[in-house]
């Protein structure tokens, strides 16, 4: 850890062998919940000398189960912060408190190593439940207390940051900023460490190749109140092509209803004057249509109802979730066919068989 009270050990399944490390930068949280998790063992090193091993004293197992992802975010003393899958599919931070070892009762011994087994941790806090909706696929710390969490929603990345120096669970839930980008597109990092205060992210839309922005954090030392700057460092531009002339919006589409008996959804084109799209004459699910194309074009698309020749993706895997990334070719034929890319993800409204 970064005081260099605690030695944490991460144990992987052999059949993907790699580090936390290389698991959270590359594979990304929501990919662990297919390697089968993780265990997570520790040593105190406050007897530890430095040089004898045996000063070390025993191995603690605070996690003993491959059943479930346990991915250490960051500590503050005796409280550990973990992102898990534990009864959280799509992901939660949870806070652990460490019990204290003066006195323990089960201790045994394996290969020649002591292991002290826990009967239960000290305490546990769900500090930032399961969303509703969306998923929770990396999770970070940046100026030692800043929380940083990127969520995939429907058709856009999302990255919520948090103060971990807040003690109630009702003050932690809600974050202290969001990283701001243009919506409906891709953010690739973010990229923090425990030591810096700077956050670096890039973004990428169908129109935008990446631009790169910057998050500076700033604590006030006398009242602890944190502040937040952005600017963006960098932007790559294409010849000959204006990236605000094209146009993102979410349409949602009413479904079928699953009782045969009951009417079709109607529905009638959208008026701009009305405010917003008109309610299904029956109850009807929807279904997110990212619809991308120049911005006269989607205007004419989804406000007048007149057709364009459309490009439809569609992607029904449930554990996978289309976020806009820059196409020169799609982005091409939005700008000389005039058409329309529209991308849907049918996986997670459990319609991918229809």
């Amino acid at each position: 850890t970064a005081d260099g009270h605690y030695l944490l050990l991460e144990l992987h399944t052999k059949r993907r062998s790699l580090s936390s490390l290389t698991l959270h930068r590359h594979v990304g949280l929501g990919d662990v919940v297919g390697v089968g998790g993780n265990k997570v063992y520790y040593y105190d090193l406050c007897k530890f000398d430095g040089v004898y091993a045996e000063s070390l004293g025993s191995c603690v197992k605070l996690i003993d189960t491959f059943r479930f992802s346990f991915i250490y975010i960051s500590s503050i003393e005796d409280d550990f912060w973990f992102y898990t899958n534990y009864n959280a599919p799509r992901g939660r931070v949870v806070r652990v408190t460490l019990p204290s070892l003066n006195s323990h009762e089960d201790d045994v011994e394996e290969d020649g190593v002591r292991f002290t087994l826990l009967n239960a941790w000290k305490a546990s806090l769900d500090w930032i439940p399961q969303h509703p909706e969306d998923t929770l696929i990396s999770a970070g710390i940046a100026a030692h207390t800043v929380l940083v969490l990127k969520y995939q929603k429907e058709h856009n990345h999302e990255v919520l940051l948090y103060d971990l120096t807040q003690n109630l669970v009702e003050e932690s839930q809600v974050p202290i900023a969001t990283l701001p980008h243009p919506n409906h597109g891709t953010i690739i990092g973010p990229s923090s460490n425990f030591y810096s205060a700077e956050i670096f992210y890039q973004f990428s839309s169908l129109s935008d190749p990446s631009s790169v922005y910057r998050c500076l954090i700033d604590r006030d030392p006398f009242t602890g109140s944190v502040s937040i700057s952005f600017h963006e460092v960098n932007a790559t531009s294409l010849p000959n092509t204006d990236k605000y002339l094209y146009d993102t919006e979410v349409v949602n589409v009413p479904l079928p209803s699953s009782d045969t008996t009951a009417p079709p959804a109607s529905q009638t084109p959208f008026s701009p004057s009305s405010g917003a799209p008109p309610a299904a004459t029956s109850p009807a699910r929807t279904l997110p249509l990212l619809v991308f194309g120049r911005r006269e074009v989607v205007e004419e698309a989804v406000y007048e109802g007149l057709p364009r020749p459309t490009l439809l993706l569609v992607y029904a895997d449930q554990s996978f979730s289309y976020t806009p990334k820059f196409s020169l070719p799609l982005l091409l034929y939005a700008k000389h066919c005039r058409g329309l890319v529209c991308a849907v993800n049918l996986g997670h409204t459990g319609v991918s068989e229809r």
